[in-house]
């Protein structure tokens, strides 16, 4: 009971705190939500936006209710150290006292475990881009829906406050998401690897180098091609594999679209993403 207690009023200070520092310095959020693939795609993002801006990222696929005032301030979970808890609150004060470099760009991964979770979020995080990965016939958390349309009904929250110069980005290959697409008067970028798709994958495989010592061919990546507007560029994803990695890099490319950066620089930063563990990333 007292732990309970302790963690809603840190929660709450942390909360009131974020919401403050968002306030006073005021950074582009784009919010990464969905069912599969938010973690992947938050990477992904993140890589692409960092050749041109300052940006940080949520750490760890922090993005429950604390995982997210945490990533806005730059602090660490405290886990059970009261220390480490006092810490980031200090920090965040730091932050509202001072006049502190920030970040242009905050990555954000939002979850939504049961209903109400993304609105609470919709209410005060207010992102200027939103993706959305992707729900699949079976979404994580479903038992805490009524079914796939609940969980579809409440992740569209995030996108319904978005204005005419927001952006809001969809796996065009997800059903359950691509019709979310009228759901917003954001300008809309589709991406995937079937007919329809704004941000178009294809020609994926896996990239393979021979090892000196035995001879054998080893898996070192995957490269795909990506269209837009009659342009193509090669993309190359070291030490992974899998096509997920293919749809967090498009949804990378469709972030990198709205924000004016060009496909080839997207695709050069693309490169220096890396897979997060346990997703198919490729180890010696």
């Amino acid at each position: 009971m007292l732990k309970r207690i302790l963690k809603k009023i840190i929660i709450s200070i942390l909360t009131f705190e974020a919401k403050l520092i968002l306030k006073k310095y005021q950074p582009k959020i784009i919010a990464i939500t969905g069912s599969v693939g938010k973690t992947s795609t938050k990477d992904a993002v993140a890589a692409v936006l960092k050749s041109k801006f300052s940006v940080r990222e949520s750490q760890k696929s922090y993005n429950s209710e604390i995982g997210v005032p945490l990533t806005i301030i730059g602090a660490e979970t405290g886990w059970h150290k009261p220390s480490k808890w006092l810490a980031a609150i200090f920090k965040g004060m730091v932050l509202l006292l001072k006049k502190k470099k920030y970040p242009d760009i905050l990555v954000l991964e939002m979850g939504a475990d049961r209903p109400g979770d993304i609105e609470r979020f919709a209410g005060w995080i207010k992102p200027r881009v939103v993706v959305m990965t992707a729900l699949g016939e079976i979404p994580v958390h479903v038992e805490f829906f009524s079914g796939l349309e609940a969980v579809a009904k409440e992740k569209s929250k995030i996108i319904r406050p978005l204005g005419n110069d927001d952006w809001a980005i969809f796996n065009n290959d997800d059903k359950s998401v691509s019709e979310m697409r009228d759901k917003t008067k954001a300008g809309v970028l589709a991406f995937g690897m079937g007919e329809g798709a704004d941000i178009l994958g294809s020609n994926y495989h896996i990239i393979y180098r021979k090892d000196k010592k035995t001879g054998l061919e080893i898996p070192e990546g995957i490269t795909f091609k990506a269209d837009f507007k009659g342009s193509s560029v090669p993309v190359r994803l070291a030490n992974t594999f899998g096509r997920h990695h293919v749809y967090a890099a498009l949804a990378a490319l469709a972030v990198g679209v709205s924000q004016n950066l060009n496909l080839v620089e997207i695709s050069e930063s693309l490169s220096l993403y890396s897979a997060p563990p346990g997703r198919l990333k490729l180890i010696e």
